[in-house]
This record gives structure tokens, sequence and C-alpha cells, in this order.
């Protein structure tokens, strides 16, 4: 369902590697970013200097 509607999302498996739930793609980016940037939006946000496109760019 997620590749189908084009969605992001992490399946986690248990130990036999069968699939056993669906993280919604906020659901991981809220595991990943520390809860002061949750509180402060301003440090969460991404920045779009040129120096960080040129390194994304070549990091693909």
């Amino acid at each position: 369902m997620l590749a189908a509607q084009d969605l992001p999302g992490l399946v986690v498996v248990d130990a036999k590697g069968r699939p056993s739930t669906v993280l919604a793609g906020t659901q991981v980016l809220r595991m990943a970013l520390p809860s002061y940037c949750q509180d402060d939006p301003a440090l969460a946000r991404g920045d779009r200097r040129a120096g960080c496109r040129r390194h994304l760019r070549r990091h693909r």
C-alpha cells in the first residue's frame, strides 16, 4: 500500500523476517528528531544554503 500510493514509511519485521507493523513516515521522523527540535519547528527546518544543496547532490 505504501509503494502503490507513494507514501513514505517503514515496514517493521519480526525475528523471522515477517512484517509485523508499518510505521508512517511521520512516526519515523518523530523518532529521529530530538524532542527539542520537535518543540521548536525553526530548529527542524532544512538548510537552504547552496552548500547544502551541493552536498546533497554529491551524496545521492
